[in-house]
């Protein structure tokens, strides 16, 4: 059993896998843990896991034991993850299975900006060849003519990880164009459950006039020792990251007109 465990919960886009690899980094806690800049290329297993069981069908009861197993299997007592618990809320006490404390932190959002971060690093990037292992795992709960549906564009080069969300959710939210769909996006609230810790999306990702004093706050709410090194590092990661978000805003017009 693990001895703390610290969930993100967050919108899609809104920072939840780099969040919680900030979090599990730190000294005394997951020291092992690198600070990736871009989680998108990312091959840590374990970061990833729950959510992307969650792009599929699967038992919850079965994942949360073969995570647990992997933890106990790399010596890991104190982690973070990120979750989707806007999808699950439900699931939110099952946790306390597998650790001795968990603890909770939301990350709410003022406007979507966060939204268009999601399609650039995401849902609007091509999918390839190189991408055939990730796909046939997205694709795995799909039937015959959806997976037909995607091979050809595959073949056509014109495969978006946006068309895998597409088909999927089709008839649920009764749409059938890209556009239609990413109207749908830019336009949606999420309703994150958790109600232990709150952080604001602006305050580590947007602006960082008070990021140090939130991060200071943060970390002795969850009982951690601050990492000055790191914090910089987040700091600086995000201050580019928001410029090149900001670059692709001004695009996205021109984007969505080309889809």
């Amino acid at each position: 059993m693990l001895d703390k465990l610290i969930i993100i919960d967050y919108a899609d886009g809104a920072g939840g896998e780099y969040f919680s690899n900030f979090i599990s980094s730190h000294s005394g806690f997951f020291a092992e843990t690198p600070l990736h800049e871009n989680m998108q290329n990312s091959t840590d297993k374990l970061q990833k896991f729950f959510n992307s069981r969650s792009l599929i069908v699967s038992n919850f009861e079965t994942d949360l034991i073969e995570f647990e197993q992997i933890c106990e299997h790399n010596q890991i007592k104190n982690i973070s993850i990120p979750y989707h618990l806007y999808k699950f809320p439900n699931r939110m006490e099952q946790f306390n299975k597998i650790a001795k404390s968990v603890r909770f932190v939301k990350i709410t959002v003022s406007d979507n900006c966060h939204t268009y971060d999601f399609l650039r690093k995401v849902l609007l990037n091509t999918v390839t060849h190189a991408n055939m292992a990730e796909l046939s795992f997205r694709t795995v709960d799909m039937d015959r003519s959806q997976k037909i549906q995607l091979i050809q564009r595959l073949k056509n080069k014109n495969l978006y990880w946006l068309d895998i969300s597409l088909i999927k959710q089709n008839e649920k939210i009764n749409t059938s164009t890209r556009q239609q769909y990413l109207n749908l996006l830019l336009s949606k609230e999420y309703n994150l459950p958790s109600t232990d810790i709150e952080i604001h999306y602006d305050d580590f990702f947007v602006n960082f006039n008070n990021t140090v004093d939130k991060y200071n706050l943060l970390c002795h709410r969850l009982d951690i020792i601050p990492n000055h090194s790191l914090i910089e590092q987040l700091i600086s990661r995000n201050t580019k990251n928001l410029k090149e978000l900001l670059i692709y805003k001004e695009k996205f017009k021109e984007i969505f007109q080309s889809l």
